[in-house]
């Protein structure tokens, strides 16, 4: 992504070209058979970034896109979860009403893909996390920085919405941004210790 000839040299050029892609996706409508196709293109988007912003450097310049970016990408999963059209002007979904004799049909995410997407989720938070560390060596600790650009708030709600969802849907308790962390870096370390066995 750093090479002279990328064509998306930096973070902002990458969040740019991702949002117009993340903006078709949702408007795939959440009528079968078409509701699979807007899950199956959301997890693989969501898969994609999960890593792709850390292969930029950090700039403080940049964090308020990027969090808005994760906002929109989690006002969409709540939309999708809750098998919603998704309005593109207020960035968010809409409530849908079927009539009784409609013949459109929709239908929720299965556990796997619920699973699936927590699990993706949390990887990410851990990522940024991770991310965010070099933060310290120049500016000092995240916290402050963060709170020293307003976007304290914004850090500790990244997929709130959507994991708060997928608790209420699976009857857990609401995840907490702490909890959150602690499991990212399990994963990570799981994923470190897969990469040494291969």
């Amino acid at each position: 992504r750093t090479h002279p000839t990328s064509t998306l040299p930096t973070l902002v050029a990458y969040i740019e070209r991702s949002s117009t892609l993340l903006a078709v996706i949702l408007q795939v409508p959440p009528f079968d058979p078409s509701t699979s196709l807007r899950t199956a293109f959301l997890l693989r988007y969501t898969n994609e970034i999960a890593s792709a912003f850390s292969g930029y450097p950090v700039e403080t310049s940049v964090l308020p896109e990027l969090l808005e970016w994760l906002d929109i990408l989690d006002r969409g999963w709540l939309a999708t979860l809750r098998q919603q059209p998704w309005d593109p002007t207020r960035k968010e979904g809409v409530e849908m009403v079927l009539q009784a004799n409609s013949n459109l049909k929709t239908s929720p995410m299965s556990m796997t893909e619920r699973t699936r997407l927590r699990s993706l989720l949390v990887t990410t938070v851990g990522r940024l996390e991770v991310w965010l560390e070099s933060l310290d060596k120049d500016t000092g600790r995240i916290e402050q920085v963060l709170e020293s650009a307003g976007l304290r708030q914004k850090f500790e709600d990244v997929f709130a919405r959507t994991l708060g969802e997928i608790g209420a849907l699976g009857g857990d308790q609401p995840v907490q941004m702490t909890d959150l962390v602690d499991v990212a870096d399990l994963e990570l370390e799981h994923d470190g210790r897969d990469g040494e066995l291969e």
